[in-house]
């Protein structure tokens, strides 16, 4: 809801939003939302369904591609992407991993580059440069949300918490994973409760169980028709597929303090 609220509402009211920008309310011109959890929980899904659905320039950089040794090239890089965004906006910027280059300021282990990376992102996303802004949203993704410096984590107007799924949805992906025309999943009844022995596995995680399932249907098939994936070959996946996602209560500490919901 967050995402098409930012992408969608300014398209169909320009002359609306260009007014609200002059009130305090909205005097970033520049959207920016953070999502932020465990890995494997699809924060980067979140930015392609952005870039696949919504009819937006969409541009996913890299946190290596900006930082520079070269004095001036990393702010004239973060420059020129944000100039890039406005001229065709209404843009999507995407920075995966935000924690690799927006992390806290003044320590001993910064670089020069990356401070002066952090110092121009703070401009741009006050939109300071320029007194005409584009519609652009400011996406950043992280596994580590309380590395991110003071000032920029003020900059992003919503911090959503992407959560580990529970068990109705554990069982949406399961399902999802064998909607193909050559895989017979067992009964629903019997999913579930392979959706309710999973708590605490990701979405990533369960992709790769049923990964191991379907490879072990594969290994006993005898004809090029149909894979019969059964309730013991899901178990003996569960197995081999151990949670990658830890620290959950990090999470929802940091999210109650300073999330957006």
């Amino acid at each position: 809801q967050s995402l098409n609220e930012c992408v969608t509402f300014p398209m169909p009211f320009p002359q609306i939003f260009e007014s609200l920008k002059e009130s305090r309310m909205f005097s970033n011109s520049v959207s920016s939302i953070l999502l932020f959890g465990p890995p494997g929980t699809g924060k980067t899904m979140l930015a392609k369904a952005v870039a696949s659905k919504f009819e937006t320039t969409f541009f996913n950089i890299r946190c290596s591609s900006l930082a520079s040794k070269w004095r001036g090239d990393s702010e004239k890089l973060i420059r020129v992407l944000f100039q890039m965004a406005r001229h065709n906006a209404p843009a999507t910027i995407f920075m995966d991993e935000a924690d690799a280059l927006l992390s806290e300021r003044g320590t001993a282990a910064e670089h020069e580059a990356s401070r002066r990376c952090k110092a121009e992102l703070l401009v741009q996303l006050d939109g300071l440069e320029t007194q005409k802004e584009g519609n652009i949203l400011f996406l950043a993704s992280t596994n580590l949300p309380w590395t991110i410096d003071q000032a920029i984590m003020r900059r992003f107007s919503k911090k959503i918490l992407v959560d580990l799924p529970d068990e109705e949805e554990r069982l949406t992906i399961i399902m999802t994973c064998f909607l193909t025309s050559v895989t017979s999943p067992p009964p629903i009844e019997r999913l579930r409760d392979i959706a309710r022995d999973t708590g605490g596995y990701s979405g990533s995680d369960l992709t790769l169980m049923c990964r191991e399932a379907t490879l072990a249907a594969l290994r006993e098939a005898k004809e090029d028709t149909m894979l019969e994936i059964t309730v013991e070959m899901l178990r003996k996946a569960k197995n081999l597929v151990k949670p990658s996602a830890g620290g959950q209560r990090k999470f929802l500490e940091w999210n109650k303090r300073f999330g957006t919901y």
